[in-house]
């Protein structure tokens, strides 16, 4: 491999960790916490899940050429992903002056802005770029 397909190799595999670390965050980690509090985010997530729905696809073909399931890739994030979700939604909370669960509510509030807020291809163009030309 040459050292420039090298380098494209580490921008490959760090916009898919990069688009998956949001996708397991907004998909998983957020689900299992809301759901540990008595809310069910699902409006929330499957607009999110609609939303990124090309960037999933070409994420999850090059994850796969690789050699590596969704499964895999979230066990290996998936404590960090957890404990990072419960201090952003304590750190939001305090914020807010509001409870996690009120937080978790929240999601379910103007479900169509929360899901463009999260949409990967407008908040990290770049990092979209190389997922959508990545073979």
């Amino acid at each position: 491999m040459s050292k420039s397909s090298k380098n494209d190799e580490a921008k490959i595999q760090f916009a898919i960790g990069n688009f998956f670390g949001l996708y397991f965050v907004n998909v998983r980690s957020h689900v299992t916490y809301c759901k540990n509090l008595g809310v069910d985010i699902s409006a929330f997530t499957k607009g999110f899940e609609a939303a990124n729905q090309e960037m999933y696809e070409q994420a999850g073909k090059l994850l796969y050429r690789r050699g590596v399931t969704e499964e895999q890739l979230f066990k290996q994030m998936e404590t960090s992903l957890a404990s990072m979700t419960a201090k952003n939604m304590d750190d939001l909370a305090a914020t807010d002056k509001l409870t996690t669960r009120q937080e978790c509510e929240i999601q379910l509030q103007n479900v169509e802005a929360r899901v463009a807020r999260v949409n990967f291809a407008k908040i990290q163009p770049d990092v979209a770029k190389i997922l959508l030309s990545a073979q």
